[in-house]
Formats: structure tokens, sequence, C-alpha cells
């Protein structure tokens, strides 16, 4: 049996790709024992429990930010050598030196899962600070990276490697964050559905179409352009999720077009799930900013709106524009113009032929492309190759 330990920081126990597909894939293994190891949040008790077979442990943090990192560090390195896994799975790249590098020095395989553009990520906030730490991690990646035996990213950037130039030990493994396409279990599935009825008690359409995201609410999410086209459009529009500061909250909500829209909170995936099946188009206009415009694939909600079968509407991106061509499962736009969102949802609302292509199209693209049971098996793939077997 070989022990598999993934690493995150802060990450929720139900994180979407940590626990809910690679943690619960791995798991499904039979010569794997797989533990997930992470830091509590608020609301989030400290201690251990098994879950879909995979058993998680959540540290306590410090309230004090220095000595919260510290003490962390302390406490994660001392937990996973006394682990003795096999091999290691971190998420988090500040942890990479210093807990990463002592697994390293007693001959554990560690993997990377790196998330997000961070360089870009950091290069597109405001100020000199973000500005000379974003340039500060490139240099880091350089040093740190090819130390590790694997780097994960879930697609190419503009058609190339994100780390090319880095002399890593084996190439980029490219593992998407693709729609879970199993039924979910029939009891959570009746407990999400009572979730979003009582959340929804007093929508009423009235016979509008209906838009939804569920995510971040953000500025740079293109949650602005949405309500105001989807106003412009004569419909309504479902959010769900966390906002991303009260300032942009309360300005979002004090606009006039906010008549339109209806927020309902955090969700989890089966509540989302039972959002999106009440609604006629899914939006993912995210602004052409930082890694957004650049990056090859689709945002995970996506996937989710084409599994039901919604016409969607993008960014127009270069891939999305490419991906539109080979599957026909939306419309793409100017995500900073929301005349353009509004014109999109008046032409697939106005048209049940078209709205019908587009969600046959969606379906074919997740059964083809873009389901989890694809991505599992690259997963599958490196940890065989790394784990010799």
């Amino acid at each position: 049996m070989k022990q598999i330990v993934h690493v995150g920081y802060a990450h929720s126990p139900k994180d979407m790709r940590i626990f809910e597909k690679e943690c619960t894939s791995l798991a499904k293994k039979p010569n794997y024992s797989v533990t997930y190891v992470t830091s509590t949040k608020s609301g989030v008790p400290v201690g251990e429990y098994t879950d879909h077979g995979v058993r998680i442990r959540i540290l306590p943090l410090v309230d004090k930010r220095y000595v919260r990192l510290i003490h962390y560090l302390f406490d994660l390195k001392k937990e996973l050598i006394s682990l003795d896994a096999d091999l290691y799975h971190f998420h988090e790249p500040w942890l990479l030196p210093v807990v990463a590098g002592a697994l390293k020095r007693r001959g554990k395989p560690v993997i990377f899962d790196m998330h997000e553009l961070y360089r870009e990520q950091f290069m597109q906030r405001k100020g000199f600070i973000a500005k000379m730490i974003g340039r500060f991690y490139r240099r880091y990646e350089r040093h740190v990276l090819p130390k590790l035996d694997a780097v994960i990213f879930p697609c190419k950037v503009l058609g190339l490697d994100p780390l090319e130039g880095i002399p890593l030990r084996r190439p980029t493994v490219y593992i998407d964050n693709t729609a879970i396409t199993e039924d979910p279990d029939p009891e959570v599935r009746r407990k999400a559905l009572e979730t979003v009825a009582e959340r929804l008690s007093g929508f009423d359409p009235e016979g509008c179409p209906v838009t939804v995201y569920a995510g971040s609410l953000s500025e740079t999410r293109g949650i602005t352009p949405d309500v105001v086209g989807t106003a412009r459009a004569g419909a309504k529009i479902l959010l769900a999720g966390w906002f991303d500061s009260p300032e942009y909250k309360e300005r979002l909500m004090s606009m006039p077009e906010w008549e339109c829209a209806t927020f309902v909170g955090k969700l989890t995936r089966p509540e989302v799930y039972a959002l999106n099946e009440r609604c006629d188009i899914g939006l993912a206009t995210l602004l052409n900013v930082g890694q957004y415009y650049r990056i090859d694939n689709l945002p995970t909600k996506v996937h989710e709106y084409m599994q039901l079968g919604m016409p969607v509407i993008v960014s127009d991106t270069d891939f999305n524009k490419r991906l539109l061509k080979e599957y026909e499962f939306g419309i793409a736009v100017d995500p900073s113009d929301p005349d353009a969102i509004a014109e999109a949802i008046r032409r697939i609302s106005s048209d049940p032929e078209l709205a019908a292509k587009m969600s046959a199209e969606g379906k074919r693209a997740v059964r083809e492309r873009f389901s989890w049971s694809n991505e599992e098996k690259k997963l599958f793939e490196l940890y065989e190759e790394l784990l010799g077997e």
C-alpha cells in the first residue's frame, strides 16, 4: 500500500481540485492510502476525519501573521515527516523551500500542483510592492522547481509551456480542472435541491431568461458588465459565491441594474449544479487582465454549464474563439462590453434552435474532451511513474 499525502494551506477540506478531484480519484485506487493535510479556517474544527476514503488532517493556525507562518511551517514539517509517506503532493508555492525541501532531503518524491500563474497574479495588482513580488517569484520558481520531481499546471499559456526555460526534471504535466461527470449521491442531490429552493424562495423570473454566475465575485471576473448586460437584455441574473471585498459588494448593489440580480451566497458543488439547473444561460466573461486572457483552458464553471446543456457566454480570448469553432456551445464577447453581453443573451433566448444546438455541442465537448475522468488518467500515470509501478 503506497502512502500519498496532499498538502495545502488554508485550503478548504472540500477544495474542488485538491479533495473532490485529485484526492478522491487517488483514493479509488486499491493500492493507495491518501491523506490530505490542510489548516483550519473559521468554522472548520482542528482534527482528523475520513471522507470518500480520504483521511483529512486539519492543523491549527495562529492568529498573528508572522508567528502563524513560523508556527505552521514547524508543525507542518513535523507532521509530514511523521507520516513517512511514499509521495507528497503540494498545493502552495511558499511551502516548497522549507517543508518540501526537508522531504526531498529524506529521498521522498515531491510534486508541486501550480494552480495559477502566480507571477501574473501579482503583476496585475496595483502598487510597486506587488510588482516586485511578481518579479521575485519568477526567480523563486527557477530556483525551487528544478529540485522537485514533477510540476502540474492546468494548461498551456498562449500555446506555450508556462514554465519554459526552467530546467525541470520532467516536462510540465497538464491536468485541467474539468467537470466531474459522475452523478451525485441521491441524498446529497436532494439536500442540494432543498437548499437552493430555500435560497430562491420568492425568486420569480416572470418569464424572463435567467443567467447565472457562481464563484468569486469581483470586478476582474466581469461581474459588473454581467449584471449591467443582463439588465439591458431584460433578463434576470443569479449570483452565487463570495465578494472579494465589502466595498465592491456595496458598489455593485447600489447600481440601478442590481434590480435584475439575486445573490444567493456561497454554495457547495452539488448546490451550484442545482442552481444552474434553474437557469438558461451560463456566464463566464472574465476580463482580459492578468492570466485570464492568456491561459488555454476554460473556467471550471463553463465545463459545468456545458455538462448541463446550458448555452454559455464567454470572453473573446483566442483560445475560446478557437474552441467555439470546434464546439459551438456558446458566444464569445468582449467581456468589458455590457451591450455585447446583452446582445448575446437576446440572441440565445430568442432562438430556440440555436440554444438547442449550443446545448448539444456543450454536452459533446464535455463527453469528448472536458471531463475529469479524462484528466485523472494523467494523474494516475504520473503517480505510477514516480512510484515505480
